[in-house]
């Protein structure tokens, strides 16, 4: 193992990497709930810990651990943290950003529909549209939830 690739917690030990993610993931929801800490959700303190564990050699950059927790656990927690969402209270205070989001994905879903008519994307055309859609209205978990659903991750 190269010295770029060194970590204190091994990538090829998937549980102890698991351990790891399990523990950051536990100082996030802590953190959440501590008056400095209230600044953003525990899912931001859990993302900035994995990013600066992984830049120190505390965990590896890349293990088996991470594609368990994005195949598995991330499309069953996602659901989990939308049913303690208040919907009414979410749109009561995103106001005028909600509305300009809702009006950003319409444009973004829109100009992906044109895109694929005016330049030919080849065979997946309508696959790619949905990839570029997912990611600019939803983010990185959006991105890779569709091109996990269309397959597109297998293609060569």
């Amino acid at each position: 193992m190269s010295d770029s690739q060194f970590s204190l917690i091994p990538a090829d030990q998937p549980f102890a990497v698991a351990a790891a993610l399990f523990a950051i993931a536990l100082f996030g929801f802590w953190a959440e709930k501590k008056s400095w800490g209230k600044m953003v959700t525990g899912a931001v303190w859990a993302i900035l810990c994995a990013i600066l564990a992984s830049n120190l050699g505390i965990i590896p950059k890349s293990s088996a651990a991470y594609s368990f927790v994005f195949k598995y656990l991330v499309p069953a927690l996602i659901p989990l943290f939308l049913m303690h969402a208040d919907v009414r209270r979410i749109v009561a205070e995103s106001g005028r950003v909600g509305l300009a989001f809702i009006l950003a994905c319409i444009g973004t879903a829109a100009g992906a529909i044109v895109a694929s008519q005016l330049i030919d994307l080849g065979a997946r055309e309508a696959d790619l549209a949905g990839i570029f859609t997912a990611t600019y209205t939803g983010g990185s978990v959006n991105y890779a939830a569709v091109i996990q659903s269309t397959g597109f991750d297998d293609a060569n």
